[in-house]
């Protein structure tokens, strides 16, 4: 796995949950190149009670599975750890943990994020999702709106967990208080807006921003006198065609800001009116617990993953079909609408309902996860799961 941007948080807590029990957590990452993350600062060595190691200096797109299965099957090797885990299993790094646990006869941990709406998956490819996942012992999932996915691919109740797209709520909410209170100085140099919606996130096909640019437009165009501007923070592919989009509706009030280091994202966040996700599919959404730790309100795509968990319409802001432009500019008309008032009353209930996702969560049930299945010492479920297990090697799949 990556060990950048929101992972190291996460498993930094955690490293500090197994200090105070006496154990240790030692990261692997398979490379710090070619990852999803890569505008993210890149990091080795030890830090906080975490420590970790890389098995490529290369980009990460130019290794085979091959190659990295047998560098991680080796260090698992030279580790030897009582309990592992792992990244999804349709990848490289956790079809090799399952394969090295099974056959050492250690407790082996799936963290994932997948549910079935949100990567079409043949039967047959379910079938082996089914025969790995009965040779994985336990799995850490976003939330319960997640879980009934891992049941279906045969994971028992009582070993699944939750809270493994958390974020560090705390830090967030300092830094958006700094930022507010600091506002005269950080609106001119992040060339922010007065009243703004902010998106944030990768500009690439499934976050949908031409979407968010069309029901953008056709809001503003209805209330020109009193419409919100909107950032854009983030580059990618798309970026060219999006800055066409802007051009060609007339779209004004549309503002691009590049990568921004997380003090300044949360700094727009601060700012910001509302944030909105668009995206056409998200197996979570981390920038709404970014968002909603900083007391934003939010409108959510109902494909996003914490749309179920995070979002209470009306409460905290308002879930939409990104397939609908339409309703999600009426969402922009009534976001404006409100009061002040009202939307303090939102971000209070936005920092309300993300308090019971802290990073504390993710090492609690980390550590429950763990005393689930740690005296697990079987091996492989059948000859067959042995076999596929050491055909399958998982796949880098960059999105």
């Amino acid at each position: 796995m990556g060990l950048r941007l929101y992972w190291v948080p996460r498993l930094t807590e955690l490293a500090r949950a197994f200090a105070r029990n006496g154990g240790k957590l030692i990261g692997v990452e398979v490379s710090g190149k070619g990852t999803t993350y890569d505008f993210s600062p890149e990091r080795s060595g030890s830090d906080n009670g975490l420590q970790w190691v890389r098995l490529f200096r290369e980009d990460m797109r130019a290794l085979s599975s091959a190659a990295i299965s047998a560098a991680l099957l080796a260090k698992l090797e030279e580790l030897r750890p009582d309990v592992v885990f792992a990244g999804a299993i349709a990848f490289v790094a956790g079809a090799t943990a399952v394969r090295w646990c099974r056959q050492r006869r250690r407790p082996v941990i799936i963290m994932d994020n997948a549910r079935f709406e949100d990567v079409p998956r043949s039967r047959l490819t379910n079938y082996i999702k089914r025969r790995v996942y009965r040779n994985v012992d336990a799995v850490l999932i976003p939330a319960p709106s997640h879980a009934r996915s891992f049941v279906a691919w045969g994971i028992p109740e009582n070993r699944i967990f939750y809270g493994v797209n958390v974020v560090d709520n705390e830090w967030f909410a300092r830094q958006a208080a700094a930022a507010r209170a600091d506002r005269a100085a950080v609106r001119p140099r992040l060339r922010l807006p007065e009243h703004f919606f902010l998106g944030v996130g990768r500009q690439i096909q499934k976050k949908n921003w031409p979407g968010l640019v069309s029901a953008y437009t056709a809001y503003r165009r209805r209330r020109p006198e009193d419409a919100w501007d909107l950032v854009l923070v983030g580059d990618g592919p798309q970026r060219p065609r999006l800055e066409q989009l802007v051009k060609a509706e007339g779209a004004a009030g549309v503002h691009f800001l590049p990568f921004l280091g997380q003090e300044d994202v949360a700094a727009c966040y601060a700012l910001a009116k509302a944030l909105v996700l668009p995206s056409l599919g998200e197996t979570w959404g981390n920038v709404v617990n970014e968002a909603m730790a900083c007391g934003l309100p939010v409108l959510v795509s109902n494909r996003c993953g914490c749309a179920e968990e995070l979002v209470r319409d009306g409460r905290n802001g308002w879930s939409f079909s990104p397939d609908k432009p339409g309703e999600l500019s009426q969402l922009l008309h009534r976001m404006t609408d409100l009061a002040d008032a009202a939307l303090d009353r939102m971000g209070q209930q936005s920092r309300a309902i993300i308090s019971q996702w802290p990073l504390r969560r993710f090492a609690e049930e980390a550590c429950a996860a763990i005393r689930a299945c740690k005296d697990s010492r079987r091996g492989f479920y059948s000859a067959g799961d042995r076999a596929l297990l050491q055909l399958w090697k998982g796949r880098f799949r960059p999105t």
